[in-house]
């Protein structure tokens, strides 16, 4: 939404027929489709090439997908809403990614982090991610073990959207 609002597009986005939020929607949309497309494509690679197991279940893989890149889109929406320009969305994105990475357990392991930051991991989307990414490989879990991990994704997911597109409303729809 920044590029249009830099190409001077955003006036006439906000006076076109249909609502200023429905369109955020519809630009998340694709953004989940296309995020999806993309893990499945690279979960695909890691299978035919590295001989990577992706457990008994090809629809729990497929929900399990949509469950993770959903929170990260709603991500995005909220660094949208918090940043003023593009450069601030790109600087408040990659702290982002930093510190959710880091919560996630995707640079060392949780448990040699210190107690604060175990407690917090535990409402991070990115450990969540990464127990519903190891139940389904490493202990060939199927839709079972599926709901409470993407249920807690799904409201990370929620929560960043909402909060995202209440602070982008916030900023241009009142215009």
């Amino acid at each position: 939404m920044y590029d249009e609002h830099a190409w001077g597009m955003m006036p006439r986005l906000l006076i076109a027929p249909g609502r200023f939020t429905s369109m955020l929607i519809e630009k998340l949309l694709v953004r989940l489709l296309v995020g999806s497309g993309q893990l499945l494509l690279l979960l695909l690679f890691c299978q035919l090439v590295l001989g990577v197991s992706l457990g008994p279940s090809p629809l729990a893989v497929l929900l399990l997908v949509l469950a993770v890149v959903f929170p990260i889109v709603g991500l995005g929406m909220l660094t949208a809403g918090l940043a003023g320009s593009r450069e601030q969305t790109l600087a408040i994105g990659l702290a982002c990614v930093f510190t959710f990475a880091y919560l996630g357990g995707l640079w060392s392991p949780i448990w040699a982090a210190s107690p604060w930051v175990q407690r917090l991991s535990t409402i991070a989307f990115t450990s969540w991610a990464m127990q519903g990414m190891s139940d389904l490989m490493l202990r060939n879990g199927g839709l079972a073990g599926l709901p409470v991990t993407a249920g807690l994704l799904f409201v990370n997911g929620m929560v960043f959207t909402v909060l995202g597109i209440a602070l982008f409303n916030s900023r241009y729809a009142t215009r």
